[in-house]
């Protein structure tokens, strides 16, 4: 070995000492630090101990524009959401993503939207199913003229809606905090069913997959024992969802075992609760030091931590979780390789996104796990140019990715007729809510000149224009460090000033909660790390949410 290779090793083996050695101080504070407060036993806000709470209304940044000014939908002089999903968000070849994104990229991006935000369907059912446009061929290919995508209103609040001075106004089911609901759950019945009651671990079925439906709790799929369940609901909406979910249920299981094992007085209630924080904290430092620096250019867009304040309100606003978060959807990329150890692809399990919809048995039965992440961390994301790939635009959840008769569902045309149905206010008005100057002209959002003329013959001005399209296609800002962001100035400030909320606002944010040796071993976690040791994968990237081929290290 030459000195300087030797050189290298010595230094890469007492970097990894020294990482050892604050794990094991970490550990011993997450065991015996007698300070930590349990997100299910105390009010986050003790002042106002509603915020932020699940069942709570979403916030508006801007004051509804409900049609009648109550609760019927707006934007009723617009074009159909699928005429303009056609003309605006069709994509016919790859796009791939300027800064190499991963797969995984946009998979956290939804495990975490899943985290913050979910409004189920009003009862009883409202319909304000999207016309389609007669020939349409995937949805209408036989010409009728009488073709809808079906879409339900959403649950609101029944104190709302009785006036103009008191519109209607949406309900978030899940906490407006990063604290891992996905993997805990936002009730208590579900939290209670996915605990095993015996040493702080989760339940889990054969082969450490999630536990199956018993019949009992609520899917998005209803409660068919064919089903996994999690923290959420729609953790079987596709494989990779599936897999985080699975990654995280045992990371907490890895946690709560190894406190067991140097710490055998802890009960399982001790167990669970501090295996919790661990992966709270986890899943809130991935998210600051991973995902949001990558997706907004670099962190100064959320600036530095100043601690909790418990004057910051962190409930979701509607604008966020309605458009501006809906930003994943252009990032989906289409492939779905599932790939052995060595990267070469395991050819008959090869699908397509369409083909990956609600089916846990592909997963049951055909490898787990390790294969879709291996494949995922290869795939390069798509660009963030408002343009959405066939699976999610015409084949949405549609059975084994049938089609093309309408069996699927259209994503973007379901995120323009959501807004409306929520009454969101148009682009112009919420631009300048967040200090934003209003646009005369759509050249002023987007440079490229096909898509203004596009725009200006469905709208005709800015003015009239749903929120969410505009911010899927604006130019993508600069910032003053030179970084490029994926995104544009109205969707950066949106996020930006939930981001801030949400971190403020949120007294058991991991930089608050957690002690010395237990937070300096949290900020160095990295999800390949947390990938590596919850799976049987023996490397992927450091930087898993940015693509890498993967080489054949058999003769490593």
């Amino acid at each position: 070995m030459s000195h300087r290779r030797h050189h290298h090793h010595h230094r890469k083996h007492g970097r990894r000492e020294e990482r050892k050695k604050l794990k094991c101080k970490a550990l011993h504070e997450l065991a015996t630090a007698d300070t930590f407060e349990y997100r299910d036993n105390e009010p986050n806000n003790v002042e106002h101990p509603e915020w932020g709470q699940a069942g709570r209304n979403l916030i508006r940044a801007v004051p509804s524009q409900y049609a009648d000014g109550i609760s019927a939908p707006a934007g009723v002089d617009r074009p159909s959401a699928r005429v303009i999903s056609n003309e605006i968000f069709a994509q016919h070849e790859p796009h791939p993503n300027k800064k190499n994104a991963s797969a995984i990229f946009w998979l956290w991006g939804q495990f975490l939207d899943h985290d913050l935000g979910l409004t189920e369907e009003a009862h009883p059912e409202e319909h304000f199913d999207i016309p389609v446009p007669a020939g349409d061929p995937f949805f209408d290919p036989d010409n009728t003229g009488t073709q809808v995508i079906p879409l339900k209103r959403s649950k609101w609040d029944p104190a709302t809606g009785t006036s103009a001075e008191n519109p209607r106004e949406q309900v978030n089911d899940v906490s407006a905090f990063i604290d891992a609901s996905g993997v805990y759950g936002s009730d208590s019945k579900r939290s209670s069913w996915i605990r095993s009651g015996k040493d702080g671990l989760l339940c889990h079925s054969m082969g450490d997959m999630l536990p199956y439906n018993d019949g009992t709790m609520n899917n998005a799929m209803g409660k068919s024992s064919a089903f996994y369940v999690a923290g959420d609901v729609r953790a079987n909406e596709h494989l990779g969802l599936i897999a985080m979910h699975t990654i995280w249920v045992r990371e907490h299981n890895y946690w709560a075992k190894k406190l067991k094992r140097h710490h055998a007085e802890l009960d399982d209630e001790e167990l669970y609760q501090r295996a919790r924080i661990m992966v709270e904290a986890e899943i809130q430092a991935i998210t600051i030091n991973e995902f949001l620096p990558l997706l907004l250019g670099g962190s100064e867009v959320f600036g530095t931590y100043e601690g909790y304040d418990p004057t910051a309100n962190p409930q979701m606003r509607n604008e966020f979780t309605t458009a501006a978060y809906r930003l994943g959807h252009t990032l989906v990329s289409k492939p779905y390789p599932r790939l052995e150890e060595n990267g070469h692809h395991i050819a008959e399990m090869d699908l397509m996104l369409r083909g990956a919809f609600f089916s846990p048995w592909r997963l049951t039965n055909e490898g787990g796990v390790d294969p879709v992440i291996r494949g995922l961390a290869t795939v390069v994301a798509e660009e963030f140019d408002g343009k959405i790939i066939d699976d999610l635009r015409n084949f949405l959840f549609a059975p084994d990715g049938a089609g093309p008769h309408g069996s699927g569902l259209d994503l973007s045309a379901l995120n323009i007729q959501r807004g409306r149905e929520h009454g969101l206010a148009d682009y112009n008005t919420t631009r300048q809510a967040y200090g934003l100057p209003a646009v005369t002209s759509f050249s002023e959002v987007v440079s490229n000149a096909e898509t203004v003329a596009k725009l200006e013959r469905l709208y005709g001005t800015p003015d009239n224009a749903d929120l969410y399209v505009l911010l899927q296609v604006e130019d993508h800002v600069t910032l003053e460090s030179g970084a490029e962001s994926m995104l544009g100035p109205t969707t950066m400030a949106i996020l930006g000033e939930q981001a801030v909320r949400m971190r403020a606002g949120d007294r058991f944010w991991y930089q608050t909660r957690l002690p010395k040796h237990l937070l300096r071993y949290v900020e160095s976690v990295r999800l390949s790390e947390v990938i590596l040791r919850n799976t049987d994968i023996d490397w992927i990237q450091d930087e898993v949410m940015i693509a890498h081929p993967r080489k054949d290290r058999t003769c490593d």
